[in-house]
């Protein structure tokens, strides 16, 4: 066991009464203590005592918390560190993550946190706690655009409400929505994450809302849905635009009041869950076609983060190559030409496509350095697949708009028409001129066209 090897937790906060309630807390789980008022004393410490674990106040007079975490780094790298951070420093366990620390608790912190926490640290398998601490939820980048997304993702994991995650495909927006989770209150919570459009839409409503026996054919037993095994915890929606008008009032009753009604059943349930949503597309103009709800989609973007593209980010892509081939366990590093070599590639699959290469690199590789010659050749251009046409390619929408209308009545030629012209609009981001063109038809019958109805 880990306990025998790493018996001691460190304890290190200005405060007398605070340490000396933290420090009986850790004694009562079992563990050995020592205790230090200040840095200092802890780095005295830590010279002269093997030890487990430390668990340390951010803000201290003297040396803070995030300096003599990097100074214990410094010495070893292996240690982990757990920060306390005073309620609202969301922004400041956001860094301490980045910077190695293995966890941190809000204070005040509850008993029966700390030594869950102190668990995790020290009873984790021998091949290494750092592999799955709490920094591995935040991104590697540290690009201008990405420290601005980790500050927004730590103030919208502080509030209990609906996010909506908007980027390309392979951005990450799983992974922050996943980070938003482990840093707010509800961490300790399941995260169930489903993708509506790899369902079918009578089997979504099952999934998600659960169904009664005999509800329909094949229905043998009673089932849980996804928002009932989310109690407590975050369910995150996947390409949310994917999901079919049968569904979306559905999703706006447990959004607006906490509701779900399974399939076949007369009772509603009262579920405790926040929603995340992630989508490729640009919403507003799936709203302007009817394809989706236009009181579901402000409902679910009381938050708006954009993950942006690595092309807008380029200075991120050695630090997430290097990220990433620490995370394979190969022994492998980069050549300086190497990293060259990937920085002047463009990366249309964004931050997947570059783990991808990476992946490939550190199983083919033929020697303790990764050269140019051992990555895998870039993809070809190609088309998008058709999964993956954006919100505003016309004939999507239209494709969606005529499911939707066709659900309810019969939508006239003037109904498609105009939902048409404005998606092709929204397409060329509002340029008339090249939507008329695209249409075949002069801005005069566009303009005409627009304002029907």
């Amino acid at each position: 066991m880990a306990l025998a090897r790493l018996p001691t937790v460190l304890v290190v906060e200005d405060d007398d009464d605070l340490r000396a309630m933290l420090a009986r807390s850790v004694g009562a789980a079992g563990y050995g203590v020592l205790e230090a008022a200040d840095g200092e004393e802890a780095l005295g410490l830590l010279a002269s005592h093997a030890v487990g674990c430390v668990l340390s106040d951010v803000c201290m007079p003297g040396i803070s918390g995030l300096t003599l975490l990097d100074r214990i780094h410094a010495r070893d790298p292996g240690l982990p560190v757990l920060l306390l951070t005073a309620h609202g420093a969301l922004e400041d366990a956001v860094e301490a993550l980045h910077r190695g620390a293995w966890d941190y608790l809000p204070k005040p912190v509850r008993r029966e946190d700390l030594v869950a926490a102190l668990q995790r640290v020290l009873e984790a398998p021998e091949e290494g706690p750092r592999a799955s601490s709490a920094g591995e939820a935040l991104g590697a980048g540290r690009s201008p655009a990405m420290v601005a997304l980790y500050g927004r993702m730590a103030r919208a994991a502080a509030v209990d409400l609906p996010v909506l995650l908007v980027g390309e495909t392979g951005t990450g927006k799983e992974w922050a929505a996943r980070a938003i989770h482990r840093l707010s209150a509800r961490r300790r919570g399941p995260f169930v994450a489903v993708h509506g459009a790899a369902l079918a839409p009578g089997t979504l409503e099952s999934e998600l809302f659960g169904h009664t026996r005999g509800s329909y054919t094949g229905a043998s037993e009673a089932r849980r849905g996804l928002f009932q095994r989310a109690h407590g915890g975050v369910l995150l929606l996947d390409e949310v635009a994917d999901l079919p008008r049968t569904v979306q009032a559905e999703l706006l009753r447990v959004l607006e009041r906490g509701e779900v009604r399974p399939l076949g059943s007369d009772r509603v349930l009262t579920v405790d869950v926040r929603v995340l949503a992630t989508t490729r597309r640009e919403l507003p103009a799936l709203v302007a076609s009817g394809a989706l709800r236009r009181d579901l989609y402000h409902r679910l973007r009381v938050l708006e983060l954009r993950v942006p593209p690595l092309r807008d980010r380029p200075g991120d892509i050695t630090p997430l190559a290097e990220h990433f081939l620490r995370a394979t366990g190969s022994p492998r590093r980069f050549a300086p030409a190497t990293l060259e070599a990937l920085a002047q590639r463009t990366f249309p699959g964004n931050v997947r496509e570059l783990r991808g290469v990476v992946e490939s690199a550190a199983a083919l590789g033929r020697g303790p350095l990764l050269h140019p010659e051992d990555l895998p050749a870039p993809a070809p251009d190609a088309p998008p697949a058709p999964e993956d046409a954006p919100a505003e390619d016309p004939l999507h929408t239209v494709r969606e708009a005529l499911g939707a209308c066709l659900s309810r009545d019969l939508p006239s030629l003037d109904t498609l028409a105009r939902s048409y012209a404005r998606a092709v609009l929204a397409r060329f981001q509002g340029n008339r001129t090249e939507a008329s063109r695209a249409l075949g038809i002069d801005r005069k019958t566009l303009r005409r066209l627009l304002g029907a109805g």
